[in-house]
This record gives structure tokens, C-alpha cells and sequence, in this order.
């Protein structure tokens, strides 16, 4: 609280003193030779506060209450407030005076309520335009009055809807004189200033959740929360996921957090954590973290967790939540085998079928991806460059497809080789 304001005080001619935050201007009044003075003083008297319970969070209404009034006055009664100024949005170090908005958004709401009166002694009613400095008058026009060593009261609602990434803390400032209206003055001709600042801070409510992955029993943890990143698993490997909680927010979680992990089952909830505290779960507390058989086909697997907090719980919560991936690559061995038979003879060796001179041969290709993988670019050749055809060019792990040739039979042992080609994934 700050009071301040102007005194005079009798004095020798000519002199001027001051008295610490207070000037005193000599008055002089000359009368049949003698000089005569007049003691006078004009103080203001202002604080104000949010009265609205904390923490505070980005939304919130605020409720502003405002005592103003005047201090001591002498040579008066009473000081009459022609128009007091809210400054939303201040500078660390201003004054109400000095006041240039930060760059957060703060929104006056209004919603004003007093029990000051005006110089006509009526309840006051209060305007209520939109600005930095908001300058609060009177409806009827008429200054608040209020008489010596007196306050009345002043509320109002605010909000903070976004900070300026500098920090969270919000500078506010009130008083007097506001530019562009008349001077506060006591009923003995002074004028008064004054000016009060307040200082608090914005909650924060947050989480981080960093969900990391092993597939060596827990020796070494990846974070792999992205494809390029992914660990190889062979299939039927085992893998351990454990998951990293921590509040990074300002404010105590006032519940448990929530974790979830549809992928493997989870959906249980961990006691909440104190502002920058840290937990990390594993299988130990959740045993469905530990995977056996991670891997039952081949290809890219991902799940997610999720972690959901509340900071402030009832008819007007606030939470915050985070999830994160962790992916690993399921991988197999290739394999493709080939089986050729000729006129429906599996003839590995000589002699083989014996076939009329210029008869027809139909020689058949049996091809079967033997491996954990898929194929693609399946391609059958024969070694005496006979076409073969075959239906399709990729198969899937276990598949087979027929390729066939044909040809005429020649006079003497004939021999051809088939031969089988695929590409597995990258």
C-alpha cells in the first residue's frame, strides 16, 4: 500500500521544505505586516488484490478487489477521485504511471461491483471501456468521494488468456491521476496521486511422458519414437517397454494420473507428482510392460502410451496430458525353394523320363517362399533359355505358385536347370 499526496506547512518566508515522500509548498499570506500560514495536506490512501483463490490458470476469472480513499487530509474533509486507472499489463519495475503492456492478453471482464458514492452521496456506478489502462469513472459523471482516512471498495473480474513466453508472472498496476480526466482533489485545493502494483504468477499444468523400449532385458533403453529409430526384433523375440512420467508443469497433480496402452492391454493409474517431480514405471509396477513374444509377424510395429493428470479437480478442472510411440522392426529370414519336374517327373537325375523324339515336354516349376518374409520380384529362369511363365512375381512367407515352360523332345539326354530369384523387404 502506497499513500501519498501534497501537505503544506507553516514556514519562513521565502523557504520551502520536504518531508520524506511528501512535498510541503509554503503558502504565504501577508497581513498588516506580519506573515500568517496555513497548514494543508492532501493524501490519497490505495492497495488492491486478487481475492480470487490460486492457483491461477490461463482462463481463470480473477476477481480484482480495490480499496481506494483518502489518508489524512488537513485543512479538508474529503478527497474526490475524478477517475482511477487498472493497468492490465506491466513491465517488471513500472508504476501505475509508467505502465506499457508486457504483450500478455489480459481481458478486463468487468462484472464491477462498489460501495463507493459519489459528491452527491449516491451510490456510484462504474463505466467500464477496454484498454491497457482501463480508466474507471463514474456514470453519473460526479467524483467518488470519500472523506479523510476513509476507503471504499472496488471489484471487478479479469483474465489471462495468453503469456508472452518471457515468463508466467503478471505485473498489474492502479491509481492516480488518469491522463485525459481532472485531478483528484481534497476539499482544500490539493491534488492527489496515487498508485499501487501487484505481482503473481500463472500455473502452469503439464506432463511429459517418454515411453523407451528394450529388447536386450532391460541392459539398454531406446527412446524409438519414430520408425527410423526402431530396434530389430527377430520374430518371437521378447521385448520391455518401460515409461517416464514427469510434471513439468508448477503445480502439484491433485489426482492420479491416468495411463493407458491399448496396444498391450494398460489402463491403470499411477499416484500424482509434485511440481517437477519424475517417475518411471517398468514392468516391475505394470507386468504388462514386459512383452514375451513381442514379434509375431514381420514389419513395423508401434504402440502408444498415454498419461493424462489433473491439475485442479471439480466443477472447473484443469489437466494435461502427453502420449509418445515406441517402435520396433519385427524381422524373419528369407528363404525361396524351387522344384522342377518334367512331363510330371521329378527328374533330378539321369536318365530321366524317356520322351518320343518330337513329342511335346512341359516342364513345371514349384516355387515356395520358404522364409519369415515376403517376396517380391519373383523371377523363375531356365539354363537352355526356355520361356517360363509364371503367375504372379511376389509371395507372401509359406506362399507357392506353378511356373511352366514348354518345349519339343530332341534325340539324346537332355538336362535344364531351373532357377528361382526374390527380393525380401529392406
Amino acid at each position: 500500500m502506497l499513500k501519498s499526496g501534497q501537505e503544506e506547512g507553516a514556514v519562513k518566508w521565502g523557504h520551502v521544505r520536504f518531508i520524506g515522500r511528501v512535498m510541503a509548498v509554503v503558502l504565504a499570506l501577508v497581513s498588516a505586516g506580519n506573515i500568517q500560514a496555513q497548514d494543508r495536506s492532501c493524501s490519497s490512501d490505495l492497495d488492491f488484490t486478487i481475492i480470487t483463490g490460486g492457483p491461477f490458470f490461463l482462463g481463470d476469472t480473477l476477481r480484482v478487489s480495490a480499496n481506494i480513499g483518502a489518508g489524512p487530509i488537513k485543512g479538508g474533509s474529503y478527497l474526490d477521485i475524478s477517475a482511477f486507472g487498472f493497468a492490465l499489463n506491466c513491465h517488471p519495475g513500472q508504476d501505475f504511471a509508467s505502465c506499457t503492456s508486457e504483450g500478455n492478453t489480459v481481458e478486463f471482464l468487468g462484472n464491477l461491483s462498489t460501495d463507493c458514492v459519489d459528491s452527491a452521496g449516491n451510490p456510484v456506478q462504474l463505466n467500464v471501456p477496454e484498454s491497457n489502462v482501463i480508466p474507471l469513472t463514474t456514470v453519473s459523471g460526479l467524483p467518488i468521494r470519500t472523506p479523510a482516512s476513509t476507503q471504499c471498495n472496488v471489484q471487478f473480474d479479469i483474465a489471462v488468456h495468453e503469456l508472452d513466453g518471457v515468463d508466467r508472472r503478471i505485473i498489474q498496476a492502479m491509481g492516480w491521476p488518469v491522463p485525459g480526466f481532472p485531478p483528484s482533489r481534497c476539499n482544500n485545493g490539493l491534488s492527489s496521486s496515487a498508485s499501487s502494483t501487484i505481482a503473481y504468477t500463472m500455473a502452469a499444468c503439464d506432463i511429459d511422458l517418454k515411453k523407451q523400449i528394450s529388447i536386450d532385458n532391460g541392459q539398454n533403453w531406446l527412446d524409438a519414437d519414430t520408425s527410423g529409430t526402431a530396434p530389430q526384433l527377430a520374430l518371437g523375440g521378447d521385448a520391455q517397454y518401460r515409461l517416464v512420467v514427469k510434471n513439468t508443469g508448477s503445480v502439484a497433480h491433485t489426482a492420479p494420473i491416468s495411463v493407458i496402452d491399448a496396444a498391450l492391454g494398460i489402463n491403470t493409474s499411477i499416484a500424482g507428482l509434485a511440481a517437477g517431480q519424475s517417475t518411471t514405471i517398468t514392468g516391475a509396477q505394470i507386468p504388462a510392460l514386459n512383452v514375451e513374444g513381442r514379434c509375431q509377424s514381420v514389419g513395423m510395429l508401434e504402440n502408444v502410451s498415454s498419461v493424462s493428470a489433473e491439475c485442479r479437480s471439480g466443477n472447473n478442472p484443469v489437466s494435461a496430458s502427453d502420449d509418445d510411440s515406441a517402435f520396433v522392426q519385427c524381422t524373419g529370414t528369407p528363404g525361396i525353394d524351387i522344384e522342377k519336374s518334367t512331363n510330371g517327373f521329378d527328374a533330378d537325375a539321369a536318365p530321366g523320363p524317356q520322351i518320343v523324339v518330337g513329342a511335346p515336354v512341359t516342364w513345371t516349376y514349384f516355387v515356395t517362399n520358404t522364409g519369415e518374409l515376403a517376396l517380391t520380384g519373383v523371377s523363375v529362369t531356365d539354363d537352355q533359355g526356355v520361356s517360363v511363365s509364371c503367375p504372379k512375381t511376389s509371395l507372401a512367407a509359406g506362399e507357392s505358385m506353378t511356373c511352366t515352360a514348354a518345349g519339343v523332345a530332341t534325340a539324346g539326354q537332355y538336362a535344364n536347370v531351373g532357377s528361382v530369384t526374390g527380393t525380401p523387404p529392406v
